[in-house]
């Protein structure tokens, strides 16, 4: 009867724990809202963010955006916060460049991306470093003011959103000629995340089985 038990527990225990891989393995990441700046409404200023990893081609960190001669989207229509830092890929015209964040389990991404175009993309995965699935992936054309006013008149602030699990990580990348310019959220990089609470309930019923076990022998 007791090893029965402890049988019974311990397929519990890796039922829930496979429940949670299961959940993980269904998220998918969509735009949640969009907020249009166009000159006449000032973008919000967000502090640079490091990859968290070494980029590919040409990346500049910490460019000044809205006071010449670095004026670019998505700042060089603010009428505040001069010399605001954003960050770059393709500097310069190089051909194709990426920039990888962890975002460790995170449900939400925001971006204030600028001048959006065909050779933008976001994408995102369910495992760190740009591996596992691909759970979502956006290029400026997936923008709703694409490409009545995005291409190089306006700029968005995008956020978006998973369903079904977190976000291991996003691969933001630009596969043309010219640039690919974006302030980001800190707020969207965060700590990673504790086990879930699967993963202590199944820790439980190891214990309990091992208890059991050892009790099993002092009788004996």
């Amino acid at each position: 009867m007791n090893k029965f038990l402890n049988s019974t527990a311990l397929a519990a225990g890796l039922a829930i724990l496979g429940f949670a891989g299961a959940a993980n393995a269904a998220t998918v990441v969509t735009i949640d809202s969009e907020t249009v700046y166009n000159g006449s409404n000032d973008a919000p200023i967000f502090g640079t963010v490091a990859p968290t990893y070494p980029t590919t081609g040409n990346f500049q960190l910490a460019i000044s955006g809205d006071a010449l001669p670095n004026a670019r989207s998505p700042y060089e229509l603010n009428t505040v916060g001069a010399d605001t830092p954003y960050s770059v890929l393709s500097y310069g015209g190089d051909s194709g460049s990426s920039a990888t964040y962890d975002l460790n389990n995170s449900t939400s991404f925001e971006i204030l991306w600028g001048s959006p175009d065909t050779y933008n993309y976001a994408t995102f995965y369910d495992g760190l470093g740009g591996t596992g699935n691909v759970i979502g992936t956006f290029s400026g054309a997936s923008l709703v003011c694409y490409p009545s006013t995005c291409n190089r008149l306006a700029w968005d602030d995008v956020v978006f959103k998973s369903t079904g699990g977190g976000i291991g990580s996003v691969v933001l990348s630009d596969s043309g000629t010219a640039a690919f310019e974006y302030g980001l959220n800190p707020a969207s990089i965060v700590n990673p995340t504790p086990l879930p609470a699967a993963a202590w309930l199944f820790g439980t019923v190891i214990a309990g089985a091992a208890g059991a076990a050892r009790l099993r022998r002092r009788k004996a």
